[in-house]
C-alpha cells in the first residue's frame, strides 16, 4: 500500500558539514539556526552564532564576501539560487572552502517563510 503524505528532504550530513535554517519575515532574516556541525566545519559553536548574528559572514574573507553576499539577497527575495563555493576562516586560522547548497521554504500562497541549507568541507585539491 503506498504511503501518503508530506516528505521532507533531508540531506545526508558528514562530520565535515552542517545545516543551517534562517526564517525570513517581511523579506529580512529574523532568526538563524545552526546545527552543532557547525563547531566541526568553522569552529565555532552554536552559542557563538546565536550571540553574533554576522559572525556567518565575519568569518567569509572580504574577497568571498560578495558572493556569499548576493546569494543571501537572492534568497531573501524567495529566488532559488544554486549552490556556491567559497571560503571560510575556521576559528583556528586554517582557510578552509565550503559549498553551501540552500533550498528556499514557500507557504502555501507562495510567500517565502524562510530558507536552508548544508555547507559542506570542499576536499583540498592536490
Amino acid at each position: 500500500m503506498p504511503r501518503t503524505g508530506l516528505y521532507r528532504f533531508h540531506p545526508q550530513q558528514t562530520s565535515t558539514s552542517y545545516t543551517y535554517t534562517v526564517r525570513v519575515e517581511s523579506g529580512q532574516a529574523v532568526a538563524t539556526r545552526h546545527d552543532s556541525g557547525c563547531q566541526t566545519v568553522t569552529g565555532y559553536s552554536i552559542t557563538e552564532y546565536e550571540s553574533d548574528p554576522m559572525l556567518w559572514i565575519k568569518m567569509v574573507p572580504p574577497e568571498d564576501q560578495p558572493i556569499v553576499i548576493e546569494q543571501a539577497c537572492k534568497l531573501l527575495h524567495g529566488r532559488p539560487d544554486n549552490f556556491i563555493e567559497h571560503r571560510v576562516i575556521h576559528k583556528n586560522g586554517q582557510i578552509r572552502k565550503v559549498r553551501n547548497t540552500p533550498v528556499v521554504h514557500q507557504d502555501a500562497h507562495g510567500h517565502l517563510m524562510g530558507y536552508s541549507g548544508i555547507v559542506n568541507c570542499v576536499p583540498s585539491e592536490g
